[in-house]
């Protein structure tokens, strides 16, 4: 296709807090993908220190085979892993999950959150689960039908290209006021759900699709755990979009509570 595959080219951010075994966790786990080179990025001053801080990292990572690059800059974190990723025109940017301090995060921010805001590349958040180290094979995207553009579609697809992984199509709504309405709601959703499951039916060796009705960030994580599911998918709109304020703080707290690994991809990414 003359395109990058979807973990061809990975930023990964590092402020060398990261126990090196997670890095580890995760070299091991890209073996799964396609993943060819990874440029770590620590925000801050170069210097014989930070180097040599940086060194584990990238060796536990060179000795999978990938080819790794170090960058030191400086700048505000969001802003400048923003930046790199862009320059660099990574496929995404990875981080690990790490639980979410509410007051700190509301006094300080929180580095996930704000590159999600900002940022049109897709996101990988890594939480390490039972079955992290084998090849995905229960996807769960999660769609309100309002974020299908050509890059979420698109990479979905490169995501199920290989024959062992089944995607789940969840869509969670909220309860019409009547009997009625109701069966027309859920006829509605039916049949876009229908739509998308031909959509994606020759990249996967299973397709399901699923509705319910609830909180949607609550209904994602349950429905999530309830399929066994490695990665679950979750689209977002351009960082200058108002509504991406809205599916944005979704996928953040769908990323905090979830127990697999999420994927947050935009509608169309950005230059």
């Amino acid at each position: 296709m003359g395109e990058l595959k979807l973990f061809d080219k990975i930023l990964l951010p590092l402020s060398f807090n990261e126990n090196i075994e997670k890095v580890r966790e995760l070299g091991e786990y890209l073996t799964n993908f396609d993943t060819r080179q990874i440029i770590l990025l620590h925000v801050g001053t170069a210097s014989k220190g930070s180097e040599q801080k940086l060194a584990p990292y990238r060796d536990v990572l060179q000795s999978f085979d990938f080819e790794v690059q170090t960058l030191f800059e400086k700048g505000e974190t969001a802003e400048t892993i923003d930046r790199v990723a862009v320059a660099q025109k990574v496929c995404l940017i990875c981080f690990f999950w790490k639980r979410s301090n509410l007051l700190k995060q509301t006094i300080l921010g929180s580095t996930i959150p704000d590159v999600n805001r900002i940022t049109g590349k897709p996101i990988f958040i890594y939480r390490k689960t039972f079955m992290s180290q084998q090849q995905p094979s229960t996807i769960l995207f999660a769609t309100d039908f309002n974020n299908l553009g050509a890059t979420l579609v698109n990479s979905l697809q490169r995501l199920g290209q290989s024959a062992s992984q089944t995607l789940n199509i969840l869509h969670v709504g909220l309860r019409a006021p009547d009997p009625l309405a109701e069966r027309a709601r859920m006829a509605d959703i039916d049949q876009k759900l229908e739509t998308l499951k031909e959509i994606f039916q020759s990249s996967f060796s299973g397709v399901n699709t699923l509705q319910v009705t609830g909180n949607s960030q609550k209904e994602i994580v349950k429905q999530a755990s309830k399929t066994g599911t490695q990665i679950i998918v979750m689209g977002k709109f351009s960082h200058s979009d108002l509504r991406n304020y809205i599916m944005g703080s979704n996928s953040e707290a769908v990323s905090q509570k979830a127990k697999c690994s999420v994927f947050i991809i935009p509608h169309q990414e950005e230059a």
